[in-house]
């Protein structure tokens, strides 16, 4: 029987490397980050928590996604954390848009991003599951 071909390190890839990205982005360019989603920096604390939550968690995050595409019994419980974090966002997101009346087109590129994680993280929980949890 011919071995299927496993989707999941490409659906991680589309994840990972964009929030190493963004990580990095935000490491090095604070103020670039800040100005794309309308934060002004009043104070140093500003700048080093743009630093420290874009920055470091999305690097940190994207590089633990990435560990996903060469050890396949981290992809469950990965695609766990992406439901985990994707569900609230995208309910957040949406939350923001309905009682704030934001209609900037940012914000809806924003949503796509997060509902494009919410899909490649349930395509990788389904492929997960299917394999289970060691990932065979």
């Amino acid at each position: 029987m011919k071995p299927r071909f496993d989707l999941s390190p490409i659906l991680i890839l589309l994840v990972a490397l964009p929030s190493i990205g963004v990580g990095v982005v935000s490491l090095f360019a604070p103020e670039f980050v800040a100005a794309t989603v309308g934060f002004a920096f009043e104070t140093p604390l500003g700048r080093s928590e743009i630093m420290t939550f874009y920055g470091g968690f999305y690097l940190g995050l994207g590089l633990f996604m990435l560990l996903g595409v060469f050890r396949p019994k981290l992809r469950y419980p990965l695609a766990i954390a992406m439901l985990f974090t994707a569900i609230p966002s995208v309910l957040a997101r949406t939350a923001s848009i309905l009682v704030l009346r934001i209609s900037d087109g940012t914000v809806f590129l924003l949503l796509g991003a997060e509902l494009a994680y919410l899909a490649i993280g349930l395509a990788l929980f389904l492929i997960s599951r299917s394999k289970g949890p060691q990932g065979e």
